[in-house]
């Protein structure tokens, strides 16, 4: 039997085409009563990127943003290195699901909770400089001290909450130190200095204790 063309109201149609963004098209049909049907046919992929707004013209979505980037955006407190760590630990949910990859893609209205011990200091460093102040015994409680290679502030950080009445944090640079500030320390100054062992020390000059490398 040859194909016969459905006769339909042109209301209807109209209303078809509208009410959905999909394609419609006529097709021969299975049934013997009915010689064609009408299908709707998927919009291919590439086009399911785009929303159709009311004023019917396409409109990109909304952006994503990495995880560890939302994450330091909303948590200014903690630095990216514990952030990045706590997510390949499976401690961040992103709307009650736990998400382990740091760059997984999250929307800017998605609820991120971070489920992991808060740190005592602003970064790791801080749990060095502790460990120097309780072993050699120094009473940083009311001084003023300079933490040279400030970076993210672990010294700072730790020197703060024992006590240091005022820190000045100097970072990476050169030529930049006047003259008149460079010896500045009094003759009863106490010195703590952590060093790179594998740049500043010999190899004879370093023993290891409680993971962490001191020298002479």
């Amino acid at each position: 039997m040859a194909p016969q063309l459905l006769k339909l109201p042109i209301g209807s149609i109209s209303r078809i085409l509208h009410t959905t963004p999909s394609l419609s098209f006529l097709s021969l049909s299975k049934s013997p009563k009915l010689s064609v049907r009408w299908v709707k046919a998927q919009i291919h992929s590439p086009f399911r990127s785009y929303a159709v707004a009311s004023s019917g013209k396409l409109q990109p979505p909304k952006k994503k943003r990495r995880l560890d980037e939302i994450c330091l955006e909303r948590f200014q407190q903690h630095s990216r290195t514990f952030i990045q760590s706590w997510i390949l630990q499976g401690k961040v949910s992103v709307d009650g699901k736990v998400v382990n990859k740091a760059g997984t893609p999250v929307s800017e209205k998605a609820v991120v909770q971070i489920m992991a011990e808060i740190p005592k200091y602003v970064c790791r460093t801080g749990y060095k400089l502790e460990a120097a102040i309780e072993q050699l015994g120094i009473n940083v409680a009311g001084k003023v001290a300079l933490d040279s290679g400030l970076s993210t502030g672990g010294f700072t950080d730790c020197l703060l909450q024992y006590g240091a009445s005022f820190v000045y944090g100097v970072d990476v640079g050169y030529g930049q130190v006047m003259p008149a500030v460079i010896n500045v320390m009094k003759e009863d100054a106490s010195l703590v200095t952590l060093v790179k062992p594998q740049f500043e020390a010999r190899r004879s000059q370093m023993w290891l204790d409680n993971g962490i490398y001191w020298t002479h």
